[in-house]
């Protein structure tokens, strides 16, 4: 509910479907709520925060696909 909320607030309206989002559709959300909410905070903090919870939410995926789903959020900005 609070991303739901969340992404209203931010202009975008969120569809309702029982599915979670996929490690990529994930990523850039996250990428979006940190550059929006720590506008000051540097690149690599936001990312770290970003890479924590991508962890938490996904534990069975390689670091390595987090980190290039990080890193293709951040590009396609």
């Amino acid at each position: 509910v609070r991303l739901g909320v969340w992404l209203i607030e931010l202009g975008i309206e969120p569809l309702i479907t029982h599915r979670l989002p996929t490690l990529p559709e994930l990523a850039h959300i996250l990428v979006l709520r940190q550059n929006t909410n720590w506008p000051d905070r540097d690149g690599e903090c936001k990312r770290a925060a970003v890479y924590a919870q991508l962890i938490n939410t996904f534990p069975e995926v390689r670091k390595r696909d987090i980190s290039q789903a990080i890193e293709e959020a951040v590009c396609g900005e």
